[in-house]
């Protein structure tokens, strides 16, 4: 989480794969939302954690 943090603006392709890494293995498909646009605050890696944490996978 933090090496997304820090990574603004950097490598396209990493951050792309590490997001996309991070949406199959927590099941939180705005998890990139909550990190990059998050609505009207900065989150710091502790509490985006936890909102991926409590995102959970709905089976349909």
């Amino acid at each position: 989480m933090r090496t997304l943090l820090a990574a603004a603006g950097g490598d396209k392709r990493s951050i792309n794969w590490r997001l996309e890494g991070l949406e199959r293995r927590t099941g939180c498909p705005h998890i990139s939302d909550e990190i990059y646009w998050p609505a009207g605050r900065s989150w710091t890696a502790e509490e985006i954690i936890e909102h991926v944490e409590a995102c959970t996978s709905i089976a349909l």
